[in-house]
């Protein structure tokens, strides 16, 4: 009996990114407490951009202290 092929290029694109992954999350600060996340690749994706450039603008903004900038 043959298998059908592997899919290449886009297909496999669009079967990887449809994939269901879920993954729990440790909330910062609690030691029982923990979330769960269900998502697909691209729903991943998008989560780990949006991370990254909250980060970035944290980093690239001036710190405020007391309504005066550091230096």
């Amino acid at each position: 009996m043959a298998q059908a092929p592997a899919p290449t290029g886009e297909a496999a694109k669009q079967a990887n990114s449809n994939e269901r992954i879920c993954e729990d999350i440790i909330l910062t600060g609690s030691r029982l407490g923990k979330k769960r996340f269900c998502g697909t690749r691209a729903e991943w994706e998008r989560h780990r951009l949006e991370d990254r450039q909250a980060v970035e603008k944290v980093q690239m903004s001036p710190c405020v202290v007391n309504g005066t900038t550091c230096k």
